[in-house]
């Protein structure tokens, strides 16, 4: 699974050595809402920092460059799930207090400046 070792190098470079994420394969290839291919796409539950990430056969159709970035964009999804989270609670019609939304939004900018500063090293 060479897919791992790139999952293995951006969770350090990330920050997210406490996360288990996981990965599995999947004999399908899945589209979006657009159509485009899906080459890979994550299930994240943020409160015991799981992920699985599943990656589609035509992810071994690109180039590496592609397969790297498409690790790092699912990966990058860890620091967004918060918020997505709490959007999807508003639009269901539960309450997300200001503070509460400013607690993840922080934690977000946070996380993300730290994986940058260490990325630049």
């Amino acid at each position: 699974m060479k897919h791992q070792a790139l999952i293995n190098k951006w969770k350090r470079k990330l920050f997210l050595d406490e996360w288990k994420i996981e990965t599995r394969e999947s004999n399908h290839n899945s589209v979006d809402e657009d159509g485009a291919q899906t080459l890979a796409d994550i299930n994240i539950d943020v409160i015991y920092l799981n992920a699985l990430i599943t990656i589609y056969p035509c992810f071994y159709k690109h180039n590496k460059e592609t397969q790297e970035h498409t690790i790092v964009h699912e990966l990058c999804h860890i620091f967004t799930q918060e918020s997505y989270d709490n959007m999807h609670a508003l639009l269901n019609g539960k309450l997300i207090t200001p503070s509460s939304q400013e607690i993840t939004i922080e934690k977000m900018t946070q996380r993300i400046a730290n994986a940058i500063l260490n990325c630049s090293k």
